[in-house]
């Protein structure tokens, strides 16, 4: 199970978070912004400055764990 889950299910897991993502369209206090992640967006742009990206480290540390989970499940 050790091996599988090493060789099989880890590198499935990264491929499909890097590739299987969903860019939200949304629109905040009047701005449209585009978020960036599933089921939890975990990428946003800077709220303080131009050219600047938020990330959420616990969005993306949920949506890894959701990966994992399902392709460990199939």
């Amino acid at each position: 199970m050790k091996t599988l889950t090493w060789k099989f299910v880890l590198p499935l897991t990264i491929i499909s978070f890097s590739t299987i993502t969903k860019w939200w369209y949304v629109e905040i206090d009047g701005y449209k912004e585009v978020l960036r992640g599933f089921p939890f967006p975990y990428i946003a742009p800077g709220w303080h400055t131009s050219l600047s990206w938020q990330i959420f480290i616990g969005a993306l540390l949920t949506d890894l764990l959701i990966y994992f989970g399902v392709w460990l499940t199939i």
